[in-house]
């Protein structure tokens, strides 16, 4: 298989027209027999390319070379959906059409025919300490909907689908050997946010802090800011096209944001790392377990703290990261074993 080639199969494909309560009623009852089998091709090249863009903050950070273990949350540069632009909205994300295979872990329309509105909102990782992924790898990914959840919110109901993805080598033979990763991926769904009237004439919204960060002591942080660049260069390894992470006019003028937003991933990746990257205080152990949850946008040009404390027992780290208000965006526990 060409390094660059996805393959994909799915099963249980069905659509519906509208998210009245019938559809959607239908949509959560035929979730449990989603099923999509995809392989794809950890290359050096997306390596490289995630090596220049995010922030490792191991010293000396060595570059990974062929059948290195993949550090935590990079698998997010495989099975990327190469959606025609045909088939984008506006803001650049996937429309739900049945003729992408993604569309089958997508709530069905609004009854007036919008799409709605995705988001990246929580996950949880488990990684296998014996058989982990490496760079070079033939990967399988199995994705299946574990879970579909309803809430009402303050534009209309919310739907919370909650993906379960095992990734496994396929260099591995063994028959029923386990996954090198289990992932649990949750997209908030939710109608799109009414338009400002007019652009964004906040222009102090706009302006990068310069007040030094002042927050409660941690027991390991680093402060990054991420610029149009990074975020830009995210968006083309993961191949995502929203709108909101480099067009900084459709994010003030058509969204009514104070800047360009950070990927939610990006976000986890970072925490992930920097818990990567301070071995627990209490003896040795791996990053085994990683769960995180966005709680509200970070912007680019403005610092960010990552930060991470230990539990008393030395063997997990809750972590944040802040805005330069000091306001968390997103929390994450890391576990080790």
């Amino acid at each position: 298989m060409n390094a660059r080639t996805c393959a994909r199969r799915v099963a249980g494909l069905r659509r519906y027209a509208s998210s009245d309560a019938a559809t959607l009623d239908a949509f959560v009852a035929a979730s449990g027999s989603v099923r999509l089998v995809e392989t794809d091709v950890l290359d050096v090249s997306r390596v490289r390319s995630l090596e220049a863009t995010v922030p490792r903050f191991a010293a000396p950070a060595r570059p990974l070379e062929p059948n290195s273990v993949l550090p935590p949350l990079w698998h997010l540069a495989l099975f990327q959906p190469k959606v025609p632009g045909d088939r984008l909205r506006a803001d650049g994300t996937e429309r739900n059409d049945p003729r992408s295979a993604a569309s089958a872990f997508m709530p069905p329309s609004g009854a007036d025919g919008v799409d709605l509105e995705r988001m990246w909102a929580s996950g949880q990782l488990e990684w296998s300490r014996t058989d982990p992924l490496r760079v070079g790898d033939e990967v399988e990914q199995v994705t299946t909907i574990a879970e579909v959840k309803r809430k009402a919110g303050s534009r209309g109901e919310m739907i919370f689908v909650t993906q379960r993805k095992e990734l496994r080598r396929l260099a591995n033979k063994a028959k029923d050997a386990p996954p090198s990763l289990v992932e649990m991926r949750t997209h908030v769904f939710r109608p799109p946010a009414p338009k400002p009237d007019a652009p964004n004439g906040s222009a102090s919204r706009d302006v990068v802090s310069t007040t030094p960060l002042e927050r409660p002591a941690a027991d390991f942080e680093h402060v990054w800011t991420p610029d149009a660049i990074a975020l830009f260069r995210f968006s083309a390894i993961t191949f995502n096209s929203h709108r909101i992470h480099y067009d900084h006019r459709y994010c003030t003028d058509v969204e009514g944001r104070p800047g360009l937003v950070v990927h939610g991933p990006l976000t986890a990746t970072i925490l992930a790392q920097l818990a990567h990257s301070h071995p627990p205080p209490k003896g040795p152990g791996a990053l085994t377990r990683f769960a995180y949850r966005a709680t509200s946008p970070l912007i680019a040009d403005r610092p960010i703290r990552y930060s991470g404390v230990w539990d008393p027992e030395g063997r997990s780290a809750r972590l944040t990261a802040e805005d330069d208000d000091g306001k968390t965006a997103m929390t994450a526990t890391a576990t080790y074993e």
